[in-house]
């Protein structure tokens, strides 16, 4: 077998189970030495607001104007 393809095309004709089931093995183990690791950035935010701003919470995201919206200031 040299491809994925003809590796699922030939578990679809095989009627063992036992068979069948070393072979869905061999495809697992097949992707599992195609993928490769992908590290992507990732970004630290720290928030921090006065004891008197109140209904305010962070939120990875870039809607301020949503959080802000139910925010409000018990002074």
């Amino acid at each position: 077998m040299t491809g994925l393809t003809d590796m699922i095309r030939l578990q679809r004709r095989t009627f063992d189970v036992a068979k069948r089931r070393e072979i869905i093995y061999d495809i697992q183990r097949h992707i599992s030495q195609q993928a490769y690791d992908l590290f992507d950035a990732s970004v630290s935010a720290v928030g921090a607001w006065a004891p008197y701003v109140k209904n305010y919470g962070p939120n990875i995201g870039h809607d301020v104007g949503g959080r802000l919206m139910t925010a409000w200031l018990d002074r």
